[in-house]
């Protein structure tokens, strides 16, 4: 008789248990998809006359960004906030992730573009995602979290993450003069 309940227990928890995985298994799916909605961003456009100037103008920008390359680094912590996009011969710089309008532009100068540049062209962007991090600071609250997002030919290149001021020693150099200049007065 024992033998006879104790499987039946067995067989209930074990019936029990495979529900529950699909339960969670549906839930985990629901959820993903609700996530892929919400990340879409929505895409914004603006209505002008089709001949005039600033129709031309910002067409002619939307091919130069296509085939250009830009670039996006931002550090983040609780109380920290750095976001620098590289694109051009400027960069624009925001330290306030809730007021998009204390943002500040700096134009670069021709030999700090060149520089830029240069050192852009010695890293493939491919290897971004898979570059391993120096250090873990961020993980006890140590260092910001910061990011590096290369955006080349319509690609978008997304890094690992890593430590603000401790970046992967393959983009170490163009990360520190990229905080660097954006430290600079316009």
């Amino acid at each position: 008789m024992r033998k006879l309940a104790f499987i039946g227990a067995l067989m209930f928890v074990l019936l029990s248990c495979k529900c529950k995985k699909e339960v969670v298994a549906t839930e985990l799916k629901e959820e993903n998809s609700k996530e892929k909605v919400e990340t879409q961003e929505p895409k914004h456009t603006m209505s002008l006359p089709k001949n005039s100037l600033a129709t031309r103008t910002k067409v002619d920008e939307n091919k130069n960004q296509e085939k250009g390359m830009s670039v996006e680094y931002e550090a983040m912590s609780r109380g920290y906030f750095l976001k620098i996009v590289y694109r051009g011969n400027s960069i624009s710089v925001g330290k306030d992730r809730n007021d998009l309008s204390q943002n500040k532009t700096i134009k670069l100068s021709s030999q700090e573009e060149n520089e830029l540049n240069q050192m852009l062209a010695k890293f493939d962007p491919k290897t971004l995602p898979n570059l391993k991090w120096p250090t873990e600071k961020r993980y006890y609250d140590g260092a910001a979290h910061a990011n590096l997002v290369i955006i080349k030919d319509g690609e978008t290149y997304t890094g690992a993450g890593f430590d603000h001021g401790f970046p992967p020693k393959e983009i170490e150099q163009f990360v520190k003069k990229l905080v660097e200049l954006s430290e600079r007065e316009k």
